[in-house]
């Protein structure tokens, strides 16, 4: 048999017979054959690498992507190399370093900015690429609608008889990371507003978004006098929304009889919590980058339009939320025009 069929063979070409390929894989099993990937890299023009770049390790959103990338990229028999910015602003080094000299095939950017320059270069040298949880103009992404997810747990408290919601969110971040905090809040506001509930500036509190980050936050809201004590806390990630319930605790109040709690994420924490939350479906993201870069890698480049492609979050109860524990006394606005 030649070799060019072999190849076809060990490299999964659709015009080999099943029963060739059946022939040709047992004598490579016997032969204890092991295909040179610098040969075929040469031969096809692909590494079967692909970049993931996203801004750090420690938010359980990355891991979760990152995760389920990693998965589809095993099943597609891709090789993974994570590159982590650190929050810095290293991205120039990725564009001239692995995508110039074409050392991987693709780019996955997990909640990273791209500059207008590096999206150019992205796109004049047909790079492959996916952004997740972010834009970049002429690239395809994948995204949930931050505002309408927040404004929805905002609804759900005030649905429930809350007019004192406050708001802990994560750091304003204006790096290159994206940060999804502006766009919390204003889901959050503009829910407030459309129910006439005024939002004190007390009420809007940022911290890291960690248990830490939201244990620190809430200790400082409920220590507010009681007039002004919100009832309820919207949280930008539900490890902060799980910071809030171990604060509430040591205060001696119960959740959600004297404060409800509610969560952005989906984070498998917050089903020992019983924490309500607004599930972004983190994993499906990374599942579904995968299956745009594929179509990207099968197609030629000039025939490939991107696209943006965005995700339904879901709002989940469960007990960390109720109706306040007395009823609310007047508006807020009353409240807050004394401000």
């Amino acid at each position: 048999m030649c070799q060019r069929r072999q190849s076809r063979v060990l490299n999964d070409d659709a015009r080999i017979s099943a029963r060739t390929r059946d022939r040709v894989t047992s004598a490579a099993i016997e032969l204890g054959y092991v295909g040179s990937f610098s040969a075929s890299s040469l031969a096809s023009g692909r590494n079967s690498n692909i970049s993931v770049l996203l801004p750090g390790l420690n938010s359980w959103f990355f891991s979760s992507v990152v995760e389920r990338i990693s998965a589809s990229l095993l099943k597609e028999r891709f090789d993974l190399t994570l590159y982590n910015s650190g929050g810095g602003t290293r991205h120039g080094a990725l564009c001239d370093d692995f995508l110039l000299r074409r050392r991987v095939d693709a780019i996955i950017v997990v909640a990273s900015k791209l500059s207008t320059d590096e999206i150019a270069r992205l796109l004049t040298i047909r790079m492959p690429a996916v952004v997740v949880g972010g834009s970049a103009p002429g690239i395809s992404t994948i995204s949930i609608d931050e505002t309408a997810a927040s404004a929805a747990a905002t609804a759900h408290l005030v649905d429930l008889g809350h007019q004192r919601i406050a708001h802990v969110s994560g750091l304003v971040d204006d790096g290159p990371s994206f940060s999804t905090s502006t766009r919390h809040r204003e889901g959050y506001e503009a829910t407030m507003n459309q129910v006439d509930l005024r939002v004190l500036k007390q009420w809007i509190v940022s911290a890291k978004s960690t248990v830490a980050g939201g244990y620190e936050a809430a200790m400082r809201l409920l220590v507010l006098p009681t007039q002004e004590r919100p009832s309820a806390i919207l949280s930008s990630s539900d490890e902060m929304a799980v910071g809030v319930i171990f604060a509430a605790k040591e205060f001696g109040f119960t959740v959600p009889g004297d404060l409800s709690v509610i969560g952005i994420d989906g984070n498998e924490l917050g089903e020992a919590f019983s924490l309500t939350t607004v599930n972004q479906f983190a994993q499906e993201q990374g599942r579904r980058a995968v299956q745009h870069l594929r179509a990207q890698l099968c197609a030629p480049r000039t025939e490939y339009v991107s696209s943006n492609e965005i995700f339904s979050s879901k709002l989940i109860p469960r007990s960390s939320t109720g109706a306040p524990c007395r009823p609310e006394i007047g508006r807020i606005a009353a409240i807050s025009s004394e401000r």
